[in-house]
């Protein structure tokens, strides 16, 4: 990148080196520490793909506050980051939102990324989605996993050595940090 792109980055606080794989519903924490045993994040819905967002963890515990509030959550705070870069080599690409006008118009190669939005009715461009063509993507080391507080830190990464992530709530609200290793 040149310099310029690469100072407008380091500006921007919308942006993120990694796509995260969040789990949801009631039983988040749980399936996390299925895909940590399985070593893979898995199609379990067998669409052809792995549905990521490139938004910064940094920016989201007061999405994951106000889905905390439903019994079955769209997501919560478990999940697993992979470097952007990597996501992108191995085929991972944004999702392309709009119409079914537009969806006719895309090749059968690009359908797997094509998402409905109609603006004030279905809007889900806020997630930021990311989508991985494969059936099964394997966790390396280099992969970050996303946890609540370290308390499931200590408890889900027991067995997990070589990944670490913090994510502590502090006076009430969240300060998150990543790393990863």
């Amino acid at each position: 990148m040149n310099r310029t792109v690469n100072k407008i980055v380091l500006t921007r606080q919308d942006l993120s080196d990694y796509v995260f794989h969040f789990t949801c519903g009631s039983k988040a924490k749980e399936t996390l520490q299925q895909i940590l045993s399985d070593g893979a994040i898995k199609d379990i819905k067998s669409k052809g793909y792995i549905c990521f967002t490139e938004a910064p963890v940094l920016m989201l515990p007061d999405m994951f506050d106000i889905f905390e509030q439903y019994q079955e959550p769209m997501y919560a705070p478990y999940g697993i980051g992979i470097h952007r870069d990597s996501f992108y080599q191995m085929g991972g690409r944004p999702v392309i939102y709009g119409t079914e006008d537009d969806k006719a118009g895309l090749s059968e190669f690009l359908q797997w990324r094509f998402v409905m939005m109609k603006p004030d009715e279905y809007d889900f461009s806020w997630l930021r989605e990311w989508r991985l063509p494969k059936n099964e993507y394997k966790i390396n080391k280099e992969d970050i996993v996303v946890v609540k507080t370290l308390e499931d830190e200590k408890e889900i990464l027991l067995d997990f050595d070589d990944m670490i992530i913090d994510a502590e709530p502090a006076d009430g609200g969240h300060e998150i940090f990543y790393t990863g290793k």
